[in-house]
């Protein structure tokens, strides 16, 4: 059984992005550098960007997604790897502007990701990333009114729980489709960590 992280991370906006989703995210592990290297047995990125124009533009450019002649996306990354998801970090608070609206819309097209976007936290701005919270893969606790007003006791956002379950999710499911089979017996060849996500 391997016992590499689940998925990997790497930012178009500096380090910090990485760190901080690591962090976040203790299934990850950040990729610092410019060269992600060979696909190791887990070979799922995850790629943070800041929403900011320079850092989403050097980001649809190294790790977009790209349509051939028959229509078929095609994302930008060495042959062995999948990236898994995108993740844009808000750098004001308030909505998302139209310009970032239209790069995770233009990254949606891609099946074998997802975007997710991380509101802008004041609080975590001025706290070292290792006081940052992390998830503890549980639920949030039901409860009436707003999603957004309840509490979970990881310190994580409700809304962003719920978006680290979907790619856990997701990841799951980009793994069944990739794992080798015997081609005789139809076995499963390799075992992974991240089939055992729930």
């Amino acid at each position: 059984m391997s016992h590499e992280p689940l998925f990997w991370v790497t930012s178009s906006s500096g380090w910090e992005e990485a760190a901080v989703l690591a962090r976040l995210l203790p299934p990850a592990q950040a990729i610092f550098g410019d060269h992600i290297g060979a696909p190791p047995p887990n070979p799922f990125l995850i790629v943070a960007a800041r929403e900011t124009a320079p850092a989403c533009d050097l980001m649809l450019r190294e790790f977009g997604v790209d349509f051939g002649d028959n229509g078929q996306p095609r994302q930008r990354i060495d042959d062995g790897w999948t990236i898994a998801a995108t993740v844009l970090f808000a750098a004001a608070p308030g909505k998302q502007d139209k310009h970032f609206r239209n790069v995770a819309d233009q990254l949606s097209q891609d099946p074998r990701r997802i975007v997710i976007r991380v509101p802008f936290l004041p609080h975590w701005h001025t706290r070292p990333i290792s006081e940052l919270p992390v998830w503890d893969f549980t639920p949030t606790p039901e409860g009436r009114g707003p999603a957004a007003l309840r509490r979970r006791d990881d310190g994580i956002p409700v809304g962003l729980a719920a978006d680290f379950h979907r790619l856990m999710c997701h990841v799951r499911n980009l793994a069944a489709d990739s794992t080798p089979t015997d081609p005789d017996t139809g076995d499963v060849a390799e075992d992974r960590d991240v089939a055992h996500i729930a």
